[in-house]
């Protein structure tokens, strides 16, 4: 994996913080795999959900 030392929701954690704080757009984001970018998304809407209080 390109990032090491994480699972699949670390690494959607990981992805998470550069949608949630652009300052972080300078990570190499293009280097990660579009599988990766897809877990990230459902870790955020997963996140957003639990916001809700839907479980």
């Amino acid at each position: 994996s390109r990032l090491p030392n994480l699972g699949v929701l670390g690494k959607a954690e990981y992805l998470s913080l550069e949608f949630t704080h652009p300052w972080m757009s300078a990570l190499p984001l293009q280097r990660i795999d579009g599988s990766i970018l897809f877990w990230a998304t459902t870790g955020v809407v997963s996140r957003l959900w639990a916001a809700r209080g839907v479980h």
